[in-house]
C-alpha cells in the first residue's frame, strides 16, 4: 500500500501524525517552523487524501504504517507529535515500539474510555453517531461529528478554503465509515495507556481556548494515569494548524528542556 509522505528539513527526526479528517497538509505552517531545526516527517493516513485507500484502517494497522515509516525514514529514535485521533496511534506506537518514540507529544487524544469526561449532550451525540454508522448513514454521522467539534469554536480558528473543505468532507465520509467504530470505543489497554505510566519524556497537551472540552479532558486524565506533565499550548484542539508558529515555539521549548538523543537523524 502507497503511503503519501512528506519529509523536510534536517536534524533529529520529528513524526507529526494527523487526526481525523484532515491529512499531512495540517501541519503545512508548523511544518515550516520546526523544519530549520529538526527533520520533519509528515505523511498522509492510510485512505487519507493522497494515499491509498484500506478496508482495515484500525489503530493497530495504522501503528504499523507510522512504524514503517519510522524504521525507513527516520532510521532510529524520533520524535512523536500526534494530535487528536493521531494522539491515540501514537499512545500505541510508544506501547508497541518503545524504542522507536522518545519525546512523546499527545495533544488531545479523545479518549472515550474515560466517560465522566463527556457531558450528557456530548455522551447522547456519540451514541447517536455509533447508531448512524452502524445503520450505514455515514455522511448524517459525519455532519453531526462536524456539528458537535464545532459548539465551541476557537475565535483565533483559520478558515479552510474550498479546496480544503472539499477534501475534508471526502475523508469525513471515510473516517466515518472505515475508523470511527474500530478507533473509539475500545478500552485504556487498547490504546497503550498502562505502557505510558511513568514512560519518560511524555507530554499530554491541551489547548489554551479549547476549555471543557472532552478532549482538553482526556489529556488532563491521562497525563494524571500516565503520570506526566500536562502542558497548556496556544490554541484549541486544532491549534498546530491554527496557530503553528506559537505551537512550534511551545514544541521546541519543550524539546529543549527534554533530556533524548538529538543525534538520531538521517
Amino acid at each position: 500500500m502507497h503511503l503519501f509522505c512528506r519529509i523536510q528539513g534536517s536534524g533529529p527526526p520529528i513524526l507529526l501524525i494527523h487526526g481525523s479528517m484532515v491529512d499531512a497538509d495540517f501541519f503545512f505552517g508548523l511544518s515550516a517552523y520546526l523544519r530549520n531545526s529538526y527533520q520533519v516527517i509528515t505523511y498522509d493516513r492510510r485512505g487519507y487524501s493522497r494515499s491509498d485507500p484500506a478496508e482495515d484502517c484500525s489503530i493497530p494497522a495504522q501503528v504499523n504504517d507510522a512504524e514503517v515509516i519510522l524504521r525507513q525514514a527516520a532510521q532510529g529514535q524520533a520524535v512523536v507529535v500526534g494530535c487528536s485521533l493521531g494522539a491515540l496511534i501514537a499512545m500505541r506506537l510508544a506501547a508497541n515500539h518503545p524504542e522507536l518514540v522518545s519525546p512523546l507529544f499527545l495533544h488531545e487524544p479523545p479518549l472515550l474510555c474515560f466517560p465522566d469526561i463527556l457531558a450528557p449532550e456530548e455522551g447522547e451525540d456519540w451514541r447517536d453517531m455509533k447508531a448512524l454508522v452502524q445503520a450505514g448513514r455515514y455522511r448524517k454521522a459525519m455532519y453531526r461529528f462536524l456539528t458537535m467539534t464545532g459548539r465551541n469554536p476557537d475565535p483565533r480558528a483559520k478558515a479552510y478554503s474550498a479546496v480544503e473543505l472539499d477534501q475534508l468532507m471526502r475523508n469525513g465520509a471515510f473516517f466515518m465509515e472505515r475508523e470511527f467504530l474500530s478507533n473509539f470505543f475500545a478500552d485504556e489497554t487498547f490504546y497503550g495507556i498502562p505502557a505510558l505510566q511513568q514512560r519518560p519524556n511524555t507530554y499530554c497537551l491541551a489547548g489554551d481556548s479549547s476549555g471543557g472540552s472532552y478532549t482538553a479532558q482526556a489529556a488532563a486524565r491521562l497525563a494524571d494515569r500516565a503520570g506526566c506533565p500536562l502542558v497548556y499550548v496556544p490554541g484549541g484542539h486544532n491549534g498546530a494548524r491554527d496557530l503553528p508558529r506559537e505551537f512550534a515555539a511551545m514544541l521546541l521549548g519543550l524539546l529543549s528542556m527534554t533530556d533524548f538523543d538529538k543525534s538520531s537523524s538521517v
